[in-house]
């Protein structure tokens, strides 16, 4: 990656999130801002280059998965323990991807996502 990633870590699970922002800062340079839950204020304003927002937080149920918050030009990976596939481009909306949580377990395929998130 070629500048310093500014990546919004969504996840209401506390241990979760401890462990994904831990592996995250193993795959290059990058500022993580980890968060149980975030706001609408916050969401929009912190220009993020990627979000990673577990599917289980409300926000992201009720506003981020609807486009409801706006995250302008922002790559979202959506993630949770319900998604079977590893991950997933989805074919209808540009820069957002769908990943199941056992597959961000891993530091490599974190690296790998993040890479091929920014492949153009």
């Amino acid at each position: 990656m070629k500048h310093k990633l500014k990546i919004l870590l969504l996840d209401n699970n506390n241990e979760r999130l401890r462990g994904s922002t831990s592996l995250m800062y193993c795959c290059g340079d990058c500022c993580i801002d980890p968060r149980l839950t975030i706001n609408q204020h916050d969401y929009e304003s912190n220009d993020y280059d990627v979000i990673f927002a577990h599917y289980s937080n409300k926000e992201v149920r009720e506003y981020i998965v609807h486009d409801d918050w706006d995250s302008k030009n922002s790559v979202i990976v959506f993630f949770g323990g319900d998604f079977s596939t590893n991950k997933e481009k989805d074919p209808y909306e540009s820069g957002v991807w769908w990943v199941s949580a056992s597959y961000l377990e891993k530091k490599e395929n974190i690296c790998v996502l993040l890479q091929e998130v920014f492949e153009k």
